[in-house]
């Protein structure tokens, strides 16, 4: 609940700075969640944090595309890659939820607004599956736990903790 409040406030406070034009955030927040409340707070796309995962409640969804999906997902996913979404997507039971997720946010968020304004629940995974495995949660590759995990390039390794583990 802690976090809860804690994300709350982090995206009140990035729309109010964003609104202001006073974006970035506080000085006291690392990188990583600097970027990560940008990716939540860009789009009209409710989020959840990983601690609101919740595998009987939701369905995860992984839009990132198939290479990325093969290295490392979380359990249970299925993949919906981002460039085919918006006919896939419209497939989706209504009477289920989803957590969607990509890398840090941003194409989820705009795969859960694009949810929400056809009526199906959704919400953007705070941070990706960068934050899942950075919080040192289990990701999977053909149905086995790996400790890999896809990085579009070493810039974008820097939102890893465990550099050893990226795959290019």
């Amino acid at each position: 609940m802690k976090m809860f409040f804690h994300v709350f406030f982090l995206e009140v406070v990035a729309r109010i700075f964003m609104v202001l034009g006073l974006f970035p955030l506080h000085s006291f927040a690392s990188d990583f969640d600097k970027m990560a409340m940008e990716m939540a707070t860009k789009f009209d796309a409710p989020f959840k944090t990983v601690k609101d995962v919740n595998f009987e409640k939701y369905v995860l969804i992984d839009v990132r595309n198939k290479e990325e999906f093969n290295i490392s997902h979380i359990k249970s996913s299925i993949n919906i890659p981002y460039a085919s979404y918006k006919k896939e997507i419209l497939k989706l039971n209504r009477n289920k939820k989803y957590i969607v997720y990509c890398s840090v946010g941003y194409r989820s968020g705009k795969v859960v607004q694009y949810m929400k304004e056809h009526g199906i629940v959704g919400y953007n995974l705070y941070g990706g599956i960068f934050s899942w495995y950075n919080q040192g949660k289990k990701v999977y590759s053909k149905g086995s736990e790996t400790k890999n995990i896809h990085t579009y390039s070493k810039s974008w390794s820097k939102w890893i903790d465990n550099k050893k583990d990226i795959k290019y």
